[in-house]
């Protein structure tokens, strides 16, 4: 049996939207390509306060809320934003040792495909909704996108 957490509505509309606005006013600039997905990292954002750093914190509050809920001894390691186009999946796999759980954010839901799966469990993609497993100890991966750019914020934790 393999725990997947799923908490609809985790983020607003609103909220999503300003981190899909955000990805795509600084990838050109500070984003880069792992297997072909656009990558913006986040945590270099929360030492300055310029308006979207302030928002990242914010979210990067929630974010950290949710984990205490699950495990008092994790916390973030690393998060981004990553843009998904149309024909990319990722293989199943194990996350790295050090990351004890694993956070998926859907940015967007007007897409096909692109379902997360975690063990023999596939997550539907619902804008706003997190998905939550151990990441190091349960196999997962993402179905390919066939129509549409997926968004999600991708979430790792290390244990203190």
């Amino acid at each position: 049996m393999t725990d997947v957490i799923e908490i609809e509505n985790f983020l607003s509309g609103g909220e999503c939207n300003r981190l899909i606005k955000i990805h795509k006013k600084l990838f050109v600039s500070q984003g880069w390509l792992h297997n072909e997905t656009e990558v913006l990292d986040f945590m270099c954002m929360l030492s300055s306060q310029n308006e979207n750093d302030i928002f990242i914190k914010y979210i990067h509050g929630k974010i950290t809320d949710h984990i205490k809920s699950v495990n008092k001894s994790n916390f973030i390691n690393y998060f981004q934003v990553v843009k998904w186009k149309e024909g990319l999946s990722m293989q199943k796999h194990f996350d790295f040792d050090f990351h004890t759980w694993t956070s998926v954010i859907y940015l967007n839901d007007d897409y096909e495909g692109g379902e997360t799966v975690v063990g023999d469990k596939e997550v539907v993609p619902l804008k706003g909704k997190i998905v939550t497993f151990q990441g190091v100890s349960v196999l997962h991966g993402v179905n390919k996108v066939l129509k549409g750019d997926r968004y999600t914020v991708p979430v790792w934790y290390r244990s203190a």
